[in-house]
């Protein structure tokens, strides 16, 4: 899955198609985006794999008992006018059994905004944290219906800022455990569909 073509959300997915067996792709709508995807779309067509542009409500199953479920963007044409890639990036709920995993991509205010206000946000059990941790990301009426048991910063060395101390705040506060990669390392998440652990790769579980 490749939310937007930023080169931070991109040039990693190019080298598991160079390296991996990749059965499909999945993408945003190609028109809203001015560009970014030539290099793999280039790899798609020389590996092989299918190639699938997808959208708000659209349902793919992935085997039996895991469900992926497009949030964002709402079409395949530009409809959030800031932050044009961010907003526009792929969105995902992930739904295993009774527990659900909410993947933000770069989502910024309006957006969350248009979640919250369509109905289209609601309780999950794992949240992945949009923007990685950036302040644009941060929109306390979206973050009040998440409730997570955890909560995950996939985030650098912190040359700009991430994750905003507003975002770290917000979930100490409610008590619920925050996972941010460039200190836990590698986080894994692991489900039988009814209960979860949450492994890192650096430090104590």
């Amino acid at each position: 899955i490749s939310s937007h073509p930023d080169l931070d959300h991109l040039q990693g997915l190019e080298d598991v198609l160079r390296y991996l067996s990749v059965k499909a792709v999945f993408l945003p709508p190609l028109g809203l985006f001015a560009g970014g995807y030539e290099t793999l779309l280039t790899l798609v067509e020389k590996e092989g794999c299918q190639l699938v542009e997808v959208k708000t409500g659209d349902l793919l199953r992935l085997e039996e008992g895991l469900v992926m479920e497009i949030l964002n963007p709402p079409g395949e044409g530009l409809f959030f006018s800031s932050a044009v890639d961010n907003n526009h990036s792929l969105a995902v709920k992930l739904i295993h059994g009774t527990r659900e995993f909410l993947f933000a991509g770069d989502l910024e205010e309006e957006s969350l905004k248009y979640f919250v206000e369509k109905g289209l946000v609601q309780q999950t059990t794992v949240f992945k944290v949009p923007h990685h941790g950036s302040k644009t990301g941060y929109y306390v009426p979206f973050l009040d219906l998440l409730q997570p048991e955890a909560v995950i910063v996939s985030v650098g060395r912190n040359n700009f800022g991430h994750p905003a101390p507003e975002i770290i705040s917000y979930w100490e506060e409610k008590n619920i455990p925050l996972y941010r990669t460039d200190q836990d390392g590698a986080v894994t998440v692991f489900s039988d569909g009814e209960k979860i652990k949450v492994g890192k790769f650096l430090g104590k579980e």
